[in-house]
């Protein structure tokens, strides 16, 4: 009688043991990242981030790093910061975050995610670098399209580069 009782209490303990572990993964699950409150845009916006206008505001932690998944946009960046929103879709969420590559390098990026924060498309919006100054990025967002700049000072005269985007209704972002 002793041994099936003691058999029965193994087998209750190991159950209890299981269930707590699939607790454990539940609540892992369950686990969310609250994001820095920011602004909005309203369209058309131009985004000309550069070393002279840059505050570093709404810096993210580790956390929130991981949630965006900003290492896989750039692996070398230190810090981000979550910069505004874009209201293109209900579909999907569109962020704009700053970074550093390094001392001399600040990029703008645009990410837009699905409704679980995968990634769907990126672009940089803005660049500004000062160790030789010879190239910056600016852009106006429109609801459906970005106007994207690029200025080269590597001759006499600035050479600008000028290229239109279009977010398609998916946040896929393809040239014009």
């Amino acid at each position: 009688m002793k041994t099936k009782f003691l058999f029965l209490l193994c087998i209750i303990f190991l159950l209890s043991c299981k269930k707590n572990d699939s607790s454990k993964i539940a609540a892992k699950q369950e686990y969310e990242v609250t994001l820095p409150t920011i602004k909005t845009i309203a369209f058309p916006y131009t985004d000309s981030t550069n070393f002279d206008n840059f505050k570093e505001m709404n810096k993210l932690d580790s956390s929130q790093v991981n949630f965006l998944i900003l290492k896989e946009v750039n692996h070398q960046a230190q810090k981000f910061y979550l910069k505004y929103k874009i209201p293109f879709s209900e579909a999907f969420e569109s962020y704009v975050v700053s970074y550093q590559d390094g001392e001399h390098e600040l990029f703008t990026t645009l990410i837009n995610y699905d409704k679980k924060y995968n990634i769907i498309d990126k672009i940089d919006l803005s660049y500004d670098e000062i160790a030789e100054s010879q190239f910056k990025k600016s852009s106006i967002i429109w609801r459906d399209s970005i106007i994207i700049e690029d200025i080269s000072y590597t001759e006499d005269q600035p050479k600008i580069e000028s290229i239109v985007y279009k977010i398609s209704d998916d946040g896929k972002i393809t040239k014009k």
